[in-house]
């Protein structure tokens, strides 16, 4: 006589299957997530390093190059964009805002930097994989201006420290926002933060730094000084 499984202990079995699936996917799917993060943002990263070190090799160091006050696009386009392949650019000043709301890390609206307050004073620049670069049509200074990276476009989340990373272009190159001393924030000792800094909550840091409760403009700088990594300890 053959011997087979109850209904019981097929039930069972199938509860148990189920239990460990709960408890096991959404833990590889967060995980995938941030490997795909990692990936873009390093992606873009390296497409704006490249771009740089090549206009570099024609226009000379990027310590001499003439960055447009008040107008940072323009730095960009003149130096940067021709060397960069199948960017479409969007101007918002001219075609009006896309009604998107970026969020800070903390989950609050943000509304602090103007590019992200008034998308229709941006300047958009989508790369062949999606990726978005958000640069002001009216701030930016004589030492350099930000760029704003969103990995996915316009999907969601469109959060700081999600899919949206925060990074320097000025005269010392290409760097993510954080790693140096800013008018709002002294880096202690003037040199490259530690991951408590950028992690930290305290007068100076309270609304760049990458933690639940702030508004996620340092995360770029702790994945890359985390070797290019989203740590166990990432506010994701």
């Amino acid at each position: 006589m053959k011997k087979a499984f109850t209904l019981a202990e097929v039930l069972i079995t199938l509860g148990i299957i189920g239990i460990v699936a709960a408890l096991t996917i959404p833990s590889l799917i967060s995980s995938y997530q941030k490997q795909q993060t990692v990936n873009r943002l390093k992606l873009v990263y390296s497409q704006l390093f490249q771009g740089i070190k090549m206009s570099e090799a024609q226009n000379g160091f990027i310590s001499d190059w003439n960055f447009v006050e008040g107008a940072g696009y323009k730095s960009f386009e003149e130096y940067i964009l021709p060397f960069m392949k199948n960017v479409k650019v969007f101007d918002m000043k001219t075609n009006g805002s896309l009604g998107v709301t970026y969020l800070e890390l903390s989950g609050q609206p943000e509304v602090g930097l103007g590019m992200m307050r008034d998308l229709y004073q941006s300047k958009i620049y989508t790369l062949s994989n999606g990726t978005q670069l958000f640069l002001p049509v009216k701030a930016g200074g004589v030492g350099g201006y930000q760029i704003i990276v969103d990995i996915n476009g316009f999907k969601a989340p469109n959060q700081f420290g999600k899919d949206v990373f925060d990074f320097v272009i000025s005269k010392r190159g290409l760097s993510p926002a954080g790693y140096y001393s800013t008018a709002e924030c002294t880096v202690p000792g003037g040199q490259a933060p530690t991951r408590a800094f950028l992690m930290s909550t305290n007068s100076c840091t309270q609304n760049y730094a990458c933690n639940k409760n702030s508004r996620g403009m340092w995360c770029s700088s702790l994945i890359i000084m985390d070797g290019w990594q989203i740590k166990s300890d990432y506010p994701w």
